[in-house]
């Protein structure tokens, strides 16, 4: 979070932002995860179409 409030203070705050992403393990996780969450909404919406 040191970074961050540099980056902060030197940059803009979205380029803090974007830094700290690129470097925090939990945010690559959950960024990793938004291809299975797509599927499994697509999963839903055609559950839904079929009258499931």
């Amino acid at each position: 979070m040191i970074r961050f409030e540099i980056d902060r203070v030197v940059f803009t705050l979205a380029d803090a932002r974007r830094h700290l992403n690129m470097v925090d393990p939990q945010a690559q996780t959950a960024l990793g995860m938004f291809g299975e969450a797509q599927k499994l909404t697509l999963l839903n919406r055609a559950g839904n179409k079929a009258g499931l």
